[in-house]
């Protein structure tokens, strides 16, 4: 490992609706040097601290910089969740929370 983890910034939307996708940036840090290839585990949690493994996913972070999106169900429930990613290698984390609200009437 060419130098330690200086954490993980995670930027995720403030509020998203049941239904539509859920953007997420994540950037990992580094004491000293660039942060080059890194891979973080994506989850998003409930409320009640429970991680919901149907939107659990690896995110390939080149230059330590990374995006994705996360698409929420219809039917998900409305409340604050939790964004937390986790460097694979290092084991640094970081979280953003995310008001999800019911879905849009169409």
């Amino acid at each position: 490992v060419p130098g330690k983890t200086g954490g993980i910034t995670v930027r995720a939307a403030k509020s998203a609706g049941a239904g539509q996708r859920l953007p997420v940036q994540v950037a990992v840090g580094m004491e000293k040097g660039a942060p080059g290839l890194r891979m973080v585990a994506l989850e998003l949690v409930n409320g009640d601290g429970v991680s919901l493994p149907w939107y659990r996913r690896t995110l390939r972070c080149e230059s330590g910089a990374g995006e994705a999106f996360i698409p929420l169900a219809r039917n998900e429930a409305p409340g604050v969740y939790t964004v937390r990613a986790k460097d694979l290698l290092s084991g640094a984390a970081g979280e953003a929370a995310v008001q999800v609200n019911p879905p849009a009437e169409q």
